[in-house]
């Protein structure tokens, strides 16, 4: 079951609401990630810094939650920035409160434990990915998965996301692109 399927109003005593705007991080590497995000409206993505350049390591647009599953688990500080995109409206639930939000009338363990299994299946499926699939699969899955993205996340930070480069990238859309017209 997809983490979209549940109800936000679980979390409506436990949350607030907040607007982003483009190009804020939420959390820097090495803070302590304090929170699970309700995207209402705009994109986040999830950023290594290396030298020289940033990695996407996911990303996720309105409809989705997002949040960090080694928080959910141990209380580990960040090895990632998370950064606004655009400018989001965000629910934002302290993973402290979670519990008192499961454990309300509309909330559920069940719903606990949905969020902890969706964070770990995105994890699990994009190492799997990585490893096992070639990069145009790897960008078709994501054009079936979440169109929008192509439109929204810049192409660079889909070929981060993907292990590929840019100029790559371009010639795996062109050659889609020309398959698509014969």
């Amino acid at each position: 079951m997809k983490l979209q399927s549940i109800p936000v109003k679980v979390f409506a005593t436990h949350s607030e609401l907040i607007q982003v705007p483009a190009n804020s991080y939420l959390l820097r590497e090495g803070q302590l990630p304090n929170y699970l995000y309700y995207i209402h409206q705009g994109a986040l993505m999830l950023l290594e810094d290396g030298p020289g350049n940033q990695h996407c390591q996911s990303f996720q647009l309105e409809g989705a939650f997002y949040g960090s599953y080694t928080a959910l688990l141990g209380r580990m500080p960040s090895a990632y920035n998370l950064l606004a995109l655009e400018d989001c409206l965000l629910e934002r639930i302290p993973y402290q409160h979670l519990p008192k939000a499961f454990a309300t009338r509309q909330g559920s363990i069940q719903s606990a434990q949905q969020i902890t299994e969706e964070l770990l299946r995105r994890e699990a499926q994009r190492l799997y990915n990585q490893l096992n699939q070639r990069a145009e699969q790897r960008y078709l899955d994501l054009l079936e998965e979440q169109p929008l993205a192509v439109y929204r996340v810049p192409l660079k930070h889909i070929a981060s996301y993907l292990g590929i480069t840019p100029v790559t990238l371009s010639r795996l859309r062109k050659r889609i692109s020309e398959r698509e017209m014969s």
